[in-house]
């Protein structure tokens, strides 16, 4: 009689964030047939907004309220901080890449070393997550007051 060998069990996940949507573009597996369900999330969360140097308070890590008199427009420095969450929902390790369109009329004044800008300026991070793991990201940006 033949003789089997088990192949190690491997799969590799590819899949690209834009927007609110996550595009697989690649799935390698090997294993026996077995369907397999991938589920990544993405959630973007305020963590500071300032006028100034002065704190703004945030409600629910989404939405910050400001006021500015037409006169203090022209000087107004606004820096919003955010995270962007990738959590990886099920029990299978893979990697996704993470693209962040920077606003019309913000740049950005701090962004980690693992983001690249495209030519097009375009941020854009590799993710590697272990099953069920969560990684934050993080962007600081300055809204260009130029009107």
């Amino acid at each position: 009689p033949e003789k089997y060998i088990k192949k190690k069990k491997k799969i590799e996940i590819d899949a690209t964030y834009k927007g609110q949507e996550i595009d697989t573009i690649n799935i390698n597996k090997i294993l026996t047939n077995r369907k397999i369900v991938l589920d990544f999330s993405i959630e973007k969360n305020l963590s500071s907004v300032s006028v100034n140097g002065q704190n703004i308070p945030i409600k629910d890590n989404k939405l910050v309220k400001l006021e500015l008199k037409p006169s203090d427009i022209k000087k107004a420095e606004v820096i919003a901080k955010y995270k962007i969450i990738v959590k990886n929902k099920v029990n299978i390790a893979g990697k996704t890449k993470v693209l962040e369109i920077v606003p019309k009329g913000f740049e950005v004044v701090n962004a980690p070393e693992y983001w690249v800008t495209r030519p097009d300026g375009i941020l854009e991070t590799e993710v590697n997550l272990n099953g069920n793991e969560t990684k934050e990201l993080e962007i600081s940006l300055k809204w260009k007051n130029s009107e």
